[in-house]
């Protein structure tokens, strides 16, 4: 499950997308507001984590995680995005000042890894799960990061490779634009690793 500790964990991992740090290790002071870190905070009252990251061609960096309520039952967990720009500030031209949650009916989700495509679209590997099932995620988002309708249903595929428990956690494209997926799966009791 997620860790509470989502702000901190967000500006650890950004603050290390920025340019060199005067010593190793250290913060780049250049990136964000003051310390070398930036906090977003999705929406009052939820939860959120970032789970995986890329740098596009241009610097910015899209960021994918998860939103949630504190209880875990008010709502789905729903896969959360920001992109910011090389300087650590959220880049306003995308999504709502920066920001995108995406959420598809009778599922939560969580996201685990994120490849760039060569178009600009990008593809993301999670899990999706309800009370009756668990499986695996796979969802193509356009470069605005809205969902791409031309992938799965409504850019959403869900996949099951066992009955039991699945996630997949690592995703990449291959130079003839086929992806391959690695995650884990409990094929006969314990959890298995599994490449598709």
């Amino acid at each position: 499950m997620k860790h509470p500790v989502f702000q901190a964990f967000l500006a650890l991992l950004l603050s290390c997308a920025g340019p060199a740090a005067a010593q190793p290790g250290a913060p780049d002071l250049s990136f964000g507001a003051t310390n070398g870190y930036v906090v977003t905070n999705f929406q009052p009252g939820l939860h959120a984590s970032p789970n995986t990251m890329a740098i596009l061609p241009n610097g910015r960096i899209v960021v994918v995680g998860s939103t949630w309520a504190p209880d875990n039952s008010l709502e789905p967990e729903r896969i959360s995005i920001a992109r910011y720009m090389p300087n650590g500030s959220l880049d306003v031209t995308f999504g709502n000042g920066g920001k995108k949650t995406l959420n598809f009916p009778d599922y939560s989700f969580s996201s685990n890894s994120i490849a760039l495509l060569p178009d600009g679209r990008m593809m993301v590997c999670g899990e999706a799960w309800n009370n009756d099932e668990d499986m695996i995620m796979l969802l193509r988002l356009n470069a605005d990061g809205s969902p791409d309708g031309s992938f799965g249903g409504g850019g959403l595929v869900t996949y099951k490779v066992c009955n039991y428990t699945q996630n997949s956690l690592s995703i990449v494209v291959q130079s003839d634009g086929k992806l391959l997926v690695g995650g884990y799966a409990n094929f006969t009791g314990y959890s298995e690793a599994f490449v598709m």
